[in-house]
């Protein structure tokens, strides 16, 4: 399924369609038809994940990887970490929550644009927590139960009426920063989620030399040349 909406009615190819609709803000998912008719058709769905990223605006934008307090680790990525110990620890001390992210979404299928069926789907979104506000104002809308999960993909039992009050902001999350590389489409690996080292930070940080200003003369204050012209007088 491809991330990002294309709705059922668009025609033309798939590099025809312009908007991109990775999210939808639950506050207007019921207002707008690109997101009204699939989501009063049924068509809600749950993406998984480890975590996602966002960039925090400071003077220069900083990536940061966000998860659940007790995300799935796997081996792959941390090879010196007992995961099995660590799914005990997660189902133990969280009877009846997932490992992995459960964000709830919703999609439509395209049957114009491609020669076959095109299922793309974008991420509800919702005010931050006080956690996610110190990165970013807005959050995917994170299903924390398998009921929960259940109601959202239930659409014959559960109308949006009842299902839109399950989308909040979720505050049981942690988050480090990562690689600036994150942000580019090039660069698509395990390194992406690794966090970024005191060193690395402190490097990023480090204002670079020999830049132009070092050559601009400084200008002497004022004061100085005032005093240079009273002494010549």
């Amino acid at each position: 399924m491809r991330w990002s909406m294309v709705p059922n009615y668009h025609k033309g190819s798939l590099h025809e369609y312009k908007p991109i609709l990775n999210n939808c803000r639950v506050e207007t998912i019921d207002e707008k038809p690109t997101f009204k008719v699939p989501l009063r058709n049924g068509k809600r769905c749950v993406i998984l994940a480890e975590g996602f990223f966002e960039w925090k605006k400071n003077v220069v934008k900083t990536p940061y990887f966000i998860y659940d307090s007790e995300p799935l680790i796997h081996e792959k990525h941390y090879p010196n970490i007992n995961t099995d110990q660590i799914i005990e620890k997660i189902e133990k001390e969280n009877p009846g929550k997932l490992p992995l992210l459960a964000m709830a979404g919703i999609f439509d299928v395209n049957r114009y644009c491609e020669s076959d069926p095109l299922y793309s789907c974008s991420v509800c979104t919702v005010d931050a927590s006080e956690k996610m506000l110190n990165v970013h104002i807005r959050m995917p809308a994170i299903l924390t139960t398998q009921h929960e999960i259940d109601q959202w993909l239930d659409f014959g039992r559960y109308d949006t009426e009842k299902v839109l009050p399950l989308l909040l902001p979720h505050n049981n999350i942690q988050m480090y920063r990562v690689m600036p590389s994150v942000g580019s489409t090039k660069t698509n690996d395990v390194n992406n989620i690794r966090p970024f080292t005191q060193d690395q930070i402190a490097k990023a940080n480090t204002p670079i030399r020999n830049t132009l200003d070092s050559f601009v003369v400084k200008q002497e204050p004022r004061e100085y040349f005032q005093e240079l012209k009273c002494h010549e007088q």
